[in-house]
Parts: C-alpha cells; sequence; structure tokens
C-alpha cells in the first residue's frame, strides 16, 4: 500500500511540473503585439535597467530638484510654468481677456460626423461671458475634486477637424489630474465652467470638478509636509457605502495627497478600524460647491511612496513602463496621455514641475544637447553619451530614451502615428498607433526620414547647465 502510494504520489509530481513547465513556456512564447524591431522581453522595465551601469544611484537631492523647478519657473519663455502661490490676487481686464478671449478655428470643424453649425459658435461666444468681465477681477482659490479635462472653450462637445473621431478634440487642452490645486479666473455665463490656471495651463473645466476654498486653506493643503505620491499609472479608492464623494474615486500617476495625522480621524473610519491603511486628506465639494477636506483610508498595498520617489533612472524607467500598452490620449483626452503629459506625469513622482506641451519642455531648464546640424554617425556617437532617462524630441513628439541594444536605439512614448512604407511599394502610408509603446528610431516619418535623423534636442533633468553642441554653423 505504502509503494502504491508513493508511486501515486510521484506521478501527481511529475503532472504539475509538466503542466507548471507548459504554463511558462506558453507565457513566455506568446507573441505581443509590438512595433518592429521589438523582442518581447525589450517589454520589460529590468531588461532595460540590467543594461544601466549604475540604475539605483541618486541622480539629484529632493533641493536640487526644488532648485531645478525654481529655474524652470524663472527662465522658461513666456512664463509657461508658475508658481501659483506668488499669482496676483486679481486681473485686470485686459489681462482677463487675452486669456479667455481665443479666436475660433477657421477651418471646416465636425461635431461627430456634420459640420459644427454656425449656431453653434454664437452661443459658445456668448458662455465665455466677455460682458461680465470687470476692471478689475478677483482671483479665486480651489481644487479639482476628481481628474477633469481643461478645454480652450466652455464646452463638452468634441469638435474636430475631420468627420467621425472621438479621440480626437481641437479644444482639449490639457488634463487636470485630481486633488490638484488652481486658481479660478473666470466664470461662464452659465455658470457651469469656470475658467482656470494651474501651474502650467490654463482653460475652463466643469465648474462640478472644481471646489472653491479660502486661501488659507488652499495654502496649507500644498504646504503639507508629510505626503504621498501616486506611482501607480492610476489608483482607485476603496467602494465607500457612506460617501460617495470619495467612493472609487481614481488618483492617476503623479497625484499627490497629504497624510492626515492619527488625531485627524478616529481609528474607525466609514464602519471598519483601518489596520493597514494611510489615511490621506480628500478635496470634495460640498453642495455650495465649496471644498471640505475628507480623511480617507488607502490600503499601504498600493503602488504609492511616501514623499517624493527617489529620482534613479532604474525608477525613471520603471514608471514609464507602468503606462506601457495605455490608450493615447491627446491632451489628455479619454483618461490617457500624450507624448507630453507622459514625460510631465512620470517626473511628477519625483517632484519635477514641467511645462504642459513638448516645445516647452524642449526649451526648458536641464542638460541639453542638441542634433542640429549633425549627420547620422555623429547623431549616434551623441546618442552613445546620453543616459537613458532623456527625454528626446522633434517637432511634434517626444519620448523618453531607453537605451542602445545591437546598434539601434530604443524609445518609449504615447504615440499617435507613424508612418511606413506599404508592402512592395514606395508609397507612404500612416499607421495610426495611438497607443504607449516602445520602438527604436530606424522607424519613419510621413516625410520618409528616419526618427534618428529628425531628432532635434536630447534634455537630461540632471543640471540646469547647457551643453550645447550645435555652433557648427
Amino acid at each position: 500500500m505504502y509503494k502504491y502510494l508513493v508511486k501515486v504520489f510521484m506521478l501527481i509530481v511529475i503532472a504539475c511540473a509538466i503542466t507548471i513547465n507548459w504554463t511558462v513556456s506558453s507565457v513566455s512564447a506568446y507573441e505581443f503585439s509590438k512595433m518592429p524591431n521589438v523582442d518581447n522581453e525589450m517589454l520589460n522595465a529590468n531588461y532595460w535597467i540590467k543594461l544601466l551601469p549604475n540604475p539605483d544611484k541618486i541622480i539629484m537631492s529632493g533641493d536640487e530638484i526644488d532648485n531645478f523647478n525654481q529655474e524652470t519657473i524663472r527662465d522658461v519663455p513666456g512664463s509657461v510654468v508658475l508658481d501659483l502661490k506668488t499669482y496676483p490676487e486679481s486681473l485686470s481686464d485686459i489681462q482677463l481677456r487675452l486669456l479667455v478671449d481665443q479666436p475660433f478655428p477657421d477651418e471646416p470643424s465636425y461635431m461627430e460626423n456634420q459640420l459644427v453649425p454656425p449656431g453653434f459658435w454664437t452661443e459658445l461666444r456668448k458662455q465665455i461671458n466677455l460682458d461680465s468681465i470687470e476692471e478689475k477681477n478677483q482671483v479665486e482659490y480651489g481644487f479639482t475634486v476628481r481628474r477633469s479635462n481643461l478645454k480652450v472653450f466652455p464646452t463638452a462637445n468634441i469638435i474636430g477637424d475631420e468627420p467621425g473621431d472621438p479621440g480626437f478634440d481641437l479644444f482639449q487642452n490639457s488634463a487636470v489630474l485630481a486633488a490638484e490645486p488652481l486658481l479660478v479666473l473666470h466664470h461662464s455665463m452659465d455658470g457651469q465652467w469656470y475658467y482656470v490656471q494651474i501651474n502650467n495651463c490654463s482653460g475652463w473645466v466643469p465648474a462640478v470638478d472644481v471646489a472653491i476654498s479660502d486661501r488659507a486653506a488652499w495654502l496649507e493643503y500644498q504646504n503639507e509636509k508629510n505626503f504621498l505620491v501616486i506611482t501607480a499609472n492610476h489608483l482607485k479608492l476603496d467602494v465607500d457605502p457612506l460617501d460617495p464623494d470619495i467612493s472609487q474615486l481614481e488618483f492617476s500617476m503623479g497625484c499627490k495627497l497629504p497624510l492626515a495625522s492619527a488625531t485627524d480621524s478616529s481609528s474607525i473610519l466609514d464602519m471598519r478600524v483601518v489596520y493597514g491603511n494611510y489615511l490621506i486628506k480628500v478635496p470634495t465639494r460640498n453642495a455650495v460647491g465649496r471644498i471640505e477636506f475628507k480623511i480617507a483610508a488607502l490600503p499601504i498595498s498600493n503602488d504609492v511612496v511616501e514623499g517624493y520617489l527617489p529620482y534613479t533612472r532604474a525608477n525613471i524607467i520603471r514608471q514609464s513602463f507602468k503606462m506601457q500598452g495605455d490608450r493615447y490620449g491627446w491632451g489628455g483626452m479619454l483618461n490617457g496621455r500624450d507624448c507630453s503629459s507622459l514625460i510631465m506625469e512620470l517626473y511628477r513622482c519625483f517632484g519635477f514641475q514641467l511645462a504642459r506641451n513638448s516645445d516647452a519642455q524642449e526649451i526648458s531648464t536641464g542638460k541639453t544637447i542638441s542634433f542640429k546640424n549633425y549627420n547620422r554617425a555623429e547623431r549616434e556617437t551623441l546618442l552613445n553619451q546620453i543616459m537613458p532617462g532623456a527625454v528626446l524630441f522633434f517637432p511634434g513628439h517626444e519620448m523618453l530614451y531607453l537605451g542602445e541594444d545591437g546598434g539601434r536605439y530604443y524609445v518609449i512614448s504615447a504615440l499617435g502615428s507613424y508612418a511606413r512604407y506599404k508592402t512592395g511599394t514606395s508609397k507612404i502610408e500612416t499607421v495610426r498607433v495611438r497607443s504607449v509603446v516602445i520602438n527604436d528610431l530606424s522607424i519613419i516619418r510621413g516625410n520618409g526620414n528616419q526618427w534618428l535623423d529628425q531628432l532635434t534636442t536630447a534634455k537630461q533633468l540632471e543640471t540646469t547647465s547647457i551643453l550645447n553642441r550645435s555652433h557648427r554653423d
């Protein structure tokens, strides 16, 4: 009997081993949909981290990043990045009109599959509410109570430059993350929209997404010394059956949330003892649109960090890969990211304040290398000097540099589209990607040139010195 049981046990062990081996093999053999010249193992952040000589070395301290931010605020042309705490308490008639009185599109525009009717523009002009602007206009203080779209005009309609494309909106300016401090500068005629200023962009958001605060509470929330940073791609609070304002509230990568002290809440919260949880302060909107800070429980098992994430190359790459495969979101549409917001939100995890758009990011603070007037071989030499985690630019796009592998140079980015030659022809076609993807720099643009030959700038967020190597002309 004993020998029989041993034999049965051995057969079970062998069967389990075969099953486990088959499972592992089938997973590793699975072919993911991916860009040209990308292998399965390249889809893992550790593949690139292992290529780094000192991946966990701290690049800049917190104080150095603060100094970097101050230089960005001071030196970026056009005051693209602002310190909201020093913003004027009121705006003149001229100052406010320059912000809100924007021209409508000259080209034909579409709402779903139809041309936008003339009456739409007339009504939209009324909603901008220019007649209410006074000689002196008081600034209000507030917070977003959820992620919100920041629009050029006060309308939820998606307006496209071609019919039937819900993934592109001419009026989408950016997205504002949850719990974001902002300034309210103007109201729409019907009161349903606020024109707001965040630290790097301005535009219209739905009023229901904003809670108005007094300045003292607004400053206190931002100045809290103890806080969490969301390092997950997206994170939702647990279901709260007693409070719909915070139940399953979603935070995106880079959100900063003050921690509540033990005296801010009893150990009982939403009918449970919150062992193993952080207690965070969340801005919510009451019935009259004013701020009400609530305490929410956030399990410590979530992908968050106390304070800012240590600024290392390994952490830069890990954060970028958390967004891999996400839907591309023009201006932050569809709860997604475009190329510049991917970089901006990734670097928020370390405490950086970057400009919103790629053009401004390209000319802002940092160690900068220009590719202007260099040939292919010289460009490759420059790339070999650039550390992974740097940001690469060409007109209309930016991407995070991952490194060189097998003579090819790889990046990850939120990619709208790229071009390729139709099979067996010299005709170029556009491939609408609209995802966060990894690719090498040999793919082409619509003009037929490889990305490598189109690079204009590489920027490493390390120092404030400018190393411009393009002065050969």
